[in-house]
Order: structure tokens, then C-alpha cells, then sequence
């Protein structure tokens, strides 16, 4: 016996005898239901509030995915990225040295910290946007620990009178000419 209820018609089952031969009983399968995270269980029917999601900028398995300002990686902590956001620059996560103009190329030369050996004296710009995005003015305040300090750049002026040093201020950040060889210090950088 069919039952009509609605124009355009929509029908309804005939009434069984024993209700409960019309119902399906479903088991529960408890686990994460993010097909986006490693432990996704597919079997799974409720969540159960399991589901691992993996640290910003890396996958499942800890390899980096997507790097980001400010990350620790590669040595130390990425102050920029280029246009495809996989590669860029790192400063390490400490002064290295306090030492003269005329040292200050070799100490990052020499600098190992144990994973890379191809650090560099960083340049006026390379300081400038570590100033920006990890210094005093950085809108994360000086995550990069800098010293409220003047940094040797590997840069001399155009006459060569002047080694060229860049002041990590907490008010301003700027290029400072150098005539003497005074010690100051190094932070030294990697591209990756």
C-alpha cells in the first residue's frame, strides 16, 4: 500500500509488519576524519578528536613544505623568501663574534654550526631586511634577538675610505660609515 503526500507525488514505503527488519544497524568507527592529516582513518564514522595536524610550514613527516619569515630552519631563521616562497635567506640565531671589519668576513667564513659551513658577512641590504623582519623593526618586535648595536656588512663605501656597518637601533635602522676598525658585531647569513 503506497501512501501520497505531496504534488508531485512522493511515496513511502509500505509499513512492514516488523519495524525492525527495515533498519540497518551501523557500527561506530572512531578516528580522525581529516583526509588532510597523516592519521586519517578512512574506516572511521565519528570523530574522536585524534586528527594530528602537523607544524606550520612542514608535513607529516617533518620535512619542510612551505617556509615562512621568522621560521627556525635551515641553520637558523629565515628573515626572507623569494617570489616562489621555497627558497631565501637565514641568519643564524646568535651573534657569532665581536670582532673588526678586517676579521669579520672570515669569522663567517670559518662559522660551522654543524649542519652548514657556507655562511656569509651579510650585505647592507641582506642587514636592512633582517632589521625589518626578525630585528627592531619587525612588526614581531626583535624576534632575531639583535643587539641594540651596530653589524658589520660586507660592503665598504665607493671611495673605500669607510667600512659600512648597519645599526640595529630599537628607534631606526641605518647605514653607518665605519673609519676605524672598531670591533662590532657579526651575524653572519645563508641562502637556502
Amino acid at each position: 500500500m503506497a501512501v501520497w503526500l505531496a504534488d508531485p507525488p512522493i511515496q513511502l514505503p509500505a509499513i512492514v509488519d516488523n519495524p525492525l527488519e527495515s533498519f540497518c544497524v551501523t557500527p561506530i568507527v572512531l578516528g580522525c576524519l581529516d583526509e588532510t592529516q597523516f592519521n586519517y582513518n578512512p574506516e572511521a564514522n565519528m570523530s574522536d578528536g585524534s586528527c594530528e595536524y602537523a607544524e606550520q610550514g612542514y608535513d607529516c613527516e617533518g620535512n619542510i613544505t612551505e617556509p615562512y619569515i621568522g621560521m627556525s630552519a635551515y641553520g637558523g631563521v629565515v628573515f626572507k623568501l623569494d617570489d616562489s616562497g621555497l627558497h631565501g635567506m637565514v641568519t643564524t640565531l646568535k651573534d657569532v663574534d665581536f670582532v673588526g671589519w678586517d676579521t669579520a668576513a672570515e669569522v663567517c667564513k670559518t662559522y660551522n654550526d654543524g649542519n652548514y659551513d657556507d655562511w656569509i658577512l651579510p650585505s647592507l641590504v641582506q642587514l636592512s631586511e633582517m632589521y625589518n623582519s626578525l630585528g627592531f623593526g619587525s612588526l614581531n618586535g626583535n624576534v632575531g634577538k639583535f643587539a641594540d648595536s651596530n653589524y658589520w656588512s660586507s660592503e665598504s663605501s665607493s671611495s673605500g675610505k669607510c667600512n659600512q656597518s648597519y645599526v640595529f637601533s630599537k628607534t631606526a635602522g641605518y647605514i653607518n660609515c665605519e673609519t676605524d676598525n672598531p670591533n662590532l658585531f657579526v651575524r653572519p647569513v645563508r641562502s637556502f
